[in-house]
């Protein structure tokens, strides 16, 4: 016989072989009941002191009667059996709640999925676009990877295909558009285009002449009373340095007056700029853009304002005089003293003093030239 954990079970010897040694008369304590109880379930099995002494003897019908520990052996493999059979259920069980759960996520994606696509291509057909031209560069990668960002087995994977995603695919598309034309809009149209068209250097081929008319007469009078005597070499030099610098100041007014009229021309073509700028701005996803349009024009004023640049700078100098020969005389009567002769009287009587002659020329200088 053995124990519920295997070891053969050991009774009191001497009182099964009866008593007796040497000093006789003694006898062993009978064995005492012993217990198998079941850790998991509680089940008891007791072996009575008989079973323990003669073994678990027979049953009624002669076949051999399982002792207390083959008996808890026996249940604890039935337990453990079941066990198995339970955790193998369960598993099972397990696996196909999981699966039918998985299996709706799926679908739940899918439908969101399908639902998003819908929503989207109504969106570009509100907008007047065929959604097909706009499927593989830009609808198909939105939805992918919306697809894409839902974790497995996630609460609510339809969420993941939002509500605005069509018109944010849609605001894209716009974007893209306008990006490329105001790129190429940006190549022809440079920072510095509209003052390369209409540059200041062509200023003075207005000026120079407008000024020609007025100075070049005065010069070529005081050579003429340098020749007469009327001024001395040094009257002269004073009188051709006032000259000069009456010249410099008108050269400046002159310059400048051309410059507003410049920059008002310059307006001209900054707005049709702008007016290119401002069709960019509202520029539809499927709407062609040609900034050649733009510059086409911008040129074509440009050309224009040129045309009637010298009229309006005449008109702007108008009857202005920076100078008489009065006062380029006196400037160099003043630098050069008095003459032989005096510079205001007659030096005889009937004659008439030569400066006096100068400035009755200069006094016709009104008919030469715009001024």
């Amino acid at each position: 016989m053995f124990t519920a954990g295997g070891q053969p079970l050991r009774v009191g010897n001497r009182a099964v072989r009866g008593g007796g040694g040497k000093g006789g008369g003694g006898s062993s304590p009978p064995p005492q009941p012993r217990t198998f109880v079941d850790p998991v379930d509680g089940t008891v099995f007791t072996e009575g002191p008989m079973e323990g002494m003669f073994g678990p003897g027979v049953n009624p019908d002669g076949t051999p009667r399982m002792s207390a520990a083959d008996q808890y052996n026996a249940h604890l493999r039935e337990r453990k059996a079941g066990e198995a059979q339970t955790s193998a259920t369960n598993t099972a069980k397990a696996t196909e709640d999981k699966t039918a759960a998985h299996n709706k996520w799926v679908t739940s994606r899918d439908t969101g999925y399908n639902d998003a696509l819908t929503n989207i291509r109504q969106t570009f057909t509100d907008a007047g676009l065929n959604p097909d031209q706009y499927m593989d560069t830009y609808i198909n990668p939105a939805l992918s990877s919306a697809k894409n960002s839902i974790m497995d087995d996630s609460p609510n994977p339809a969420s993941a295909f939002t509500k605005t995603l069509g018109s944010d695919i849609l605001n894209n598309v716009t974007t893209a558009n306008r990006t490329k034309g105001e790129t190429a809009f940006n190549n022809v149209f440079t920072p510095d285009y509209t003052n390369t068209l209409l540059p200041d250097t062509g200023l003075d081929t207005f000026v120079n002449p407008i000024l020609d008319e007025q100075f070049n007469p005065l010069q070529q009078q005081l050579k003429n009373a340098l020749g007469r005597g009327t001024l001395s070499q040094t009257g002269y030099d004073a009188a051709l340095g006032t000259l000069g610098s009456k010249r410099t100041g008108a050269y400046g007014t002159v310059r400048d007056l051309g410059r507003s009229i410049l920059n008002e021309d310059r307006g001209f073509i900054n707005d049709i700029v702008g007016g290119g700028r401002s069709t960019l701005a509202g520029l539809k996803p499927n709407q062609a853009f040609d900034p050649l349009t733009y510059d086409t024009q911008a040129r074509s004023r440009a050309a224009q304002e040129q045309g009637s640049f010298g009229g309006e700078l005449r008109s702007k100098v108008g009857g202005s005089k920076f100078v008489d020969l009065s006062e380029l005389l006196n400037a160099g009567g003043a630098a050069q003293g008095a003459l032989a002769a005096p510079a205001t009287t007659p030096a005889v009587p009937g004659t008439v003093n030569p400066l006096d002659e100068e400035q009755k020329k200069a006094r016709g200088l009104g008919n030469t030239g715009a001024f």
